[in-house]
């Protein structure tokens, strides 16, 4: 199914028009969300190459390839990594969107933070040293992706002058 979303969002076919329409003609669509339709800073296209949607791809591609042992060690592996999976779907889905899908993936993905720590335990306790760097290294890797960059100039600083 992440296959046939992926391809669907490589060559830009896109559900988005079809739900947002269908709500707002029963009303349903919420006053919050009515709003961001008119502002075209919210209406770009995130599409089917963004780095976030490559990076969760890669994640469930790790996650699945160790899910038989993943399951026997994290209670709840299934739901948590069934979550990540939707989250990666939505995404994709609402890639023409980029308020909507970023926001509703952003839901569903915050298990991220439970699974791809727990790839340490597939490890031997006495092996588990450079697991931890990596994880350290990739989770700093994520929060740079996420914090974008100059989204910290005016704070760049703070710490060296602390001690200066």
């Amino acid at each position: 199914i992440l296959f046939v979303f992926y391809m669907l969002a490589i060559f830009h076919v896109y559900p988005t028009n079809l739900i947002i329409n269908t709500l707002s003609y029963f009303s349903l669509l919420p006053d919050s969300f009515a709003i961001c339709l008119g502002y075209e800073s919210y209406q770009y296209e995130l599409g089917a190459f963004n780095i976030k949607a490559l990076l969760q791809i890669f994640t469930i591609a790790i996650l699945f390839w160790f899910s038989g042992l993943l399951q026997k060690q994290v209670k709840g592996f299934d739901v948590l990594f069934t979550a990540y999976i939707l989250s990666t779907i939505i995404l994709l889905m609402f890639g023409d969107f980029a308020i909507l899908g970023a926001r509703l993936a952003t839901m569903l993905a915050n298990v991220e933070f439970i699974l791809i720590p727990s790839l340490i335990l597939i490890f031997k306790v006495h092996e588990r040293a450079i697991p931890y760097v990596v994880i350290v290294i990739l989770s700093a890797i994520m929060m740079n992706l996420n914090l974008g960059p100059d989204r910290l100039t005016g704070y760049e600083n703070y710490m060296f002058d602390l001690f200066i």
